[in-house]
C-alpha cells in the first residue's frame, strides 16, 4: 500500500509546489502612475534652421507616483546624453531609445530601476507638442510591464531657430503609466 499513498502524495506536492510558485513573468512591481512630472532638454549648441552636430541632454522627473505593490514608491529620475545632427525642422521625429528610470521613496531612498524601451514620437498638436514614449519596461521593476509616458511642450519659438538657437526646452506635463494603458 505504501507506493499506492506515495505517488499520489507526492503528485499533490508537486502540484501546489508549481501552482504556488511565482513565474518569471510576474512583475514585482506591478502598475505604477505618476500623475505629474518634468522633462527639460539642453542643445549645445542651439538649435537653429540649419542641422548641426548637437550634445543633448535629456532630464525626466517623475512625480506624484502611486503604486499599490511598492506603497513607498513616491517618485523618480532618468537623465541621458547623446550627439545628434539635427534642426529645428528635424525635431519632430520618431526613434528608438532606451533609457533607465531610477525610482525613489518619500525619503528619497531607492526603491529600485526600471531597464526601459520605448519608441519615441513627437508630434506637433494644437497647442504646443506632444511627446509619447510608447514601449515595455525590458528588466528591474516592472519587467515585462507596458510603459505608456505623455509629454507636453509649448510650440517651439520659430524666431529662436532663425537667430542664436533653441538652447533649451521645459516640459508643460508630463504623466507616465506602467502597466496600464493610457
Amino acid at each position: 500500500m505504501k507506493p499506492r499513498l506515495a505517488f499520489p502524495f507526492a503528485f499533490v506536492v508537486a502540484t501546489v509546489t508549481l501552482i504556488g510558485a511565482p513565474t518569471a513573468a510576474a512583475s514585482p512591481l506591478g502598475s505604477v502612475t505618476c500623475l505629474s512630472g518634468s522633462q527639460s532638454v539642453q542643445y549645445s549648441p542651439g538649435v537653429t534652421a540649419t542641422p548641426i552636430e548637437q550634445q543633448i541632454d535629456v532630464t525626466t522627473d517623475y512625480q506624484n507616483c502611486v503604486s499599490l505593490s511598492h506603497p513607498t514608491l513616491h517618485h523618480g529620475h532618468f537623465a541621458i546624453s547623446t550627439r545628434e545632427v539635427q534642426s529645428c525642422l528635424t525635431l519632430a521625429r520618431t526613434e528608438e531609445i532606451d533609457f533607465t528610470i531610477t525610482w525613489y521613496g518619500d525619503d528619497s531612498d531607492v526603491v529600485g530601476h526600471s531597464g526601459v524601451s520605448v519608441t519615441r514620437v513627437v508630434s506637433d498638436v494644437a497647442a504646443g507638442v506632444l511627446i509619447e514614449y510608447v514601449g515595455t519596461v525590458t528588466s528591474g521593476l516592472a519587467s515585462g510591464a507596458p510603459f505608456v509616458q505623455q509629454i507636453t511642450y509649448p510650440s517651439l519659438n520659430v524666431t529662436d531657430c532663425l537667430a542664436d538657437g533653441v538652447q533649451s526646452r521645459n516640459s508643460l506635463t508630463n504623466i507616465t503609466k506602467i502597466g496600464l494603458l493610457v
